[in-house]
């Protein structure tokens, strides 16, 4: 049989599949037409292909035997080549189909530890919070979302009842929040605090709220917004709060130890009682803020940090050149 009348042969076995498949859907059929469709382009390719890359050396050989040895090398070696690169686009494949599923995975599990924050168990809560946490590392894109989840869980797990703006009258000590009741809102609070904030990331909207008592140590607050909230006797040492919003934030006897304060907004905050041992104060702007009988040991300042503010009764080991007024 001629090469012209392999090719139309070649040619009508590929309409004929084409009208049958096209009958089919599914993926099968699908693999099975493309395996079809591949054959017959070897079929159709290997040929003139092997006649090309051969070139003027293959034609020149005399001895058709030789030439006949000669281009069934060349051959060999396109579907060694094309063999490669099948298997190398099945690789992609089931990279592909990999990636695909660890999202699906990732999906799951975010969507199941969401579940959890609405849970009336408190051990489930606080196991959905740690859960979302390990989405967020391992899933980088999540990581956004997880931390508005969980800002958003904050929030209402804590949230105040204002009149006018106004904060509300502190309570007895008998009605401070107990530790066990808070303990969701401190392990949310945990992961939000040890997040690296991404460039992208929007701060903390954490204004308005009763944070009173909760340990905070070393947290990432840096921008967030703390204005208005109640912070009582809470833990804060080390804390970045670089350029943080603290206005109209009750602070009273707060641990503010080596945190950095730098650039911070506490207008009219209330720091009464508060211990800023080796804290860094360079550039806190303090109109109006109450910082009686604070703690300032060792503390980074320059007096115009203090000279707006109230410091009546507090203690410095560098007193400020301004006497409190």
């Amino acid at each position: 049989m001629s090469r012209k009348k392999k090719k139309s042969a070649l040619r009508a076995a590929l309409r004929m599949c084409h009208r049958v498949l096209s009958r089919f859907q599914g993926p099968v059929f699908g693999f099975l037409f493309a395996a079809l469709l591949g054959i017959a382009a070897i079929g159709l390719l290997l040929e003139p292909v092997s006649q090309s890359v051969g070139g003027d050396t293959v034609r020149s050989i005399a001895d058709p035997a030789q030439r006949a040895s000669a281009i069934n090398s060349v051959r060999q070696t396109l579907l060694g080549s094309a063999a490669g690169l099948i298997t190398l686009l099945g690789l992609l494949a089931t990279l592909r189909t990999y990636l695909l599923s660890r999202r699906a995975q990732y999906s799951e599990r975010y969507m199941k530890s969401i579940a959890l924050l609405g849970a009336k168990a408190l051990d489930e809560r606080i196991g959905g919070i740690f859960a979302l946490e390990q989405v967020a590392r391992q899933h980088p894109p999540d990581r956004i979302a997880v931390m508005n989840v969980l800002t958003a869980f904050v929030r209402r797990r804590s949230a105040m009842h204002h009149e006018d703006g106004a904060l509300d009258a502190a309570p007895s000590a008998p009605n401070d929040p107990e530790p066990r009741e808070r303990a969701d809102v401190q392990a949310a609070l945990t992961v939000l605090g040890r997040r690296n904030q991404h460039p992208d990331e929007d701060p903390l909207d954490l204004s308005d709220l009763d944070l009173r008592m909760l340990k905070l140590p070393e947290s990432n607050l840096c921008n967030a917004d703390l204005s208005y909230t109640r912070l009582e006797r809470a833990d804060l040492s080390g804390a970045n709060l670089v350029d943080a919003n603290l206005t109209g934030a009750k602070l009273n006897h707060v641990n503010l130890r080596y945190a950095d304060l730098r650039g911070v907004n506490a207008t009219g905050a209330d720091f009464e009682c508060a211990d800023f041992e080796r804290a860094n104060l360079i550039g806190m702007v303090t109109t109006a803020a109450t910082m009686r009988r604070a703690r300032f040991t060792s503390s980074k300042f320059d007096d115009r940090e203090l000279e707006k503010a109230d410091i009546e009764g507090a203690k410095f080991s560098n007193p400020p050149a301004k006497p409190p007024r």
